[in-house]
Formats: C-alpha cells, sequence, structure tokens
C-alpha cells in the first residue's frame, strides 16, 4: 500500500514548510524503494545502511513522523521505528577508547604537536565525560 500521497497531505495539514515535505516525501521514497512494508526487520535494515549518512538524522526525523502518521491513522498497531531502533542500539558499542587512540595516531601521523594533540585528547575526554558515556 503506497501511504505517502497520504503522508504528504498529513505533512500539509500541519503546516510543515514546502522543502520539508519534499525532503520527509524524498526520504520515506528511499525506504519504500528498498522496502515494501513498514516492519521492525525492514527499519533495522535501512536504519544500518544509512546510519553512516550526513542525511542520518533527517531520515530518522522522517522515519519518526511516518511512523507517528502510521499510527494515528491505524495502519499499524504499535510503532515499529521504536523496536527498530532499541535493536539498533543494542547492537555492539564502539569501543570509545581505541577509537581516541586511533584519532592520537592520525594526528600525530600529519605532525600535530604533542600539545595540540594532548589538548584535543582532553577536549574529547572532557566532552564524553560530559556525556556520561563509559569508555
Amino acid at each position: 500500500m503506497n501511504l505517502l500521497p497520504a503522508f504528504k497531505i498529513y505533512l500539509q495539514s500541519k503546516n510543515y514548510s514546502i522543502s520539508t515535505v519534499r525532503n520527509y516525501i524524498a526520504d520515506m521514497g528511499k525506504y519504500y524503494t528498498d522496502f515494501h512494508t513498514l516492519d521492525v526487520t525492514s527499519l533495522i535494515t535501512f536504519l544500518t545502511k544509512h546510519s553512516a549518512s550526513p542525511n542520518y538524522p533527517r531520515l530518522l526525523a522522517s522515519l519518526r513522523l511516518f511512523c507517528q502518521f502510521a499510527l494515528d491513522q491505524n495502519y499499524v498497531t504499535t510503532n515499529p521505528l521504536k523496536t527498530a531502533l532499541t535493536a539498533v542500539n543494542q547492537s555492539p558499542k564502539l569501543n570509545l577508547k581505541q577509537l581516541i587512540s586511533q584519532y592520537s595516531a592520525y594526528l600525530s601521523s600529519h605532525q600535530a604537536s604533542q600539545s595540540t594533540i594532548k589538548n584535543y585528547i582532553n577536549d574529547i575526554n572532557q566532552y564524553i565525560s560530559w556525556l556520561n558515556i563509559e569508555t
């Protein structure tokens, strides 16, 4: 079932800008090009495939709004994106200590001074601490 025309009307009725409507419809068009149903498995695959995209935050916003629309219109009984995001977020975590070490080596290989490297690494560690993320 093609829900994009109804989704477009929904977005317009909520007074989203023309460019936002266009982008959200384009994002959902990408989803429906690869997947023909709105289910958890398809969403996990889509999210994983596009996680490195610079447009990922907008794709995620589009999916959130589309899933809310589908829920509001009773096309689905539960929000499949919530389950998909839980599954994606439970995948193995990136080892931040290893990533910081790699970044330090990268800076060294590009002839950054030791004081610059030290300051950058300290800034990163302070930010991570502020976020309350375990390294």
